[in-house]
């Protein structure tokens, strides 16, 4: 459970926060007058660049970062779960397997908008990550169900 709930407060409180703070502002910046904000002209000339930008992303962004949250919390778990391994097979190896799997999804964001070139503008190449971080979602899901299923092995000496 500690995974749900590392996972469900980092979504909650970062991505949902920030989200619903992007939502107002974009909501009133698309709404409102910008030539009667008090800025100078540089700065009225972002604005109207902005306001732009929101008017021509298309309606289904805003739902991908809701998407990779449920998918986030696949991964949280399964790491929590490869964790608890340590204590139920006795290994220090499992730790190193969560900790590898975890820069792995952490890394493979990244790499992919490097090598993609999403961090050029949002379009179709975000979608190519999310189905990367879909596809660790998948087989997170998968791995967490393996490893509930099966026993814990203890060892000779430690039975009683």
């Amino acid at each position: 459970m500690y995974g749900v709930g590392h996972g469900g407060l980092e979504s909650i409180l970062l991505v949902g926060g920030l989200a619903i703070v992007g939502l107002v502002n974009a909501i009133v910046l698309s709404s409102m007058d910008v030539s009667q904000l008090p800025v100078t002209g540089d700065q009225l000339t972002q604005v109207r660049a902005a306001k732009a930008q929101i008017a021509a992303m298309p309606w289904w962004l805003p739902l991908v970062g809701g998407i990779e949250r449920v998918f986030a919390m696949s991964i949280q778990v399964s790491l929590s779960v490869i964790v608890l391994q340590c204590f139920l097979r006795n290994g220090l190896k499992w730790l190193w397997i969560a900790i590898g799997y975890h820069t792995l999804v952490d890394l493979a964001a990244p790499l992919l908008n490097h090598f993609i070139g999403t961090g050029k503008g949002m379009g179709p190449g975000v979608l190519w990550v999310e189905a990367v971080v879909a596809i660790f979602a998948l087989f997170s899901l998968l791995l967490t169900l393996r490893l509930r299923g099966q026993p814990a092995r203890v060892s000779a000496g430690e039975e009683g």
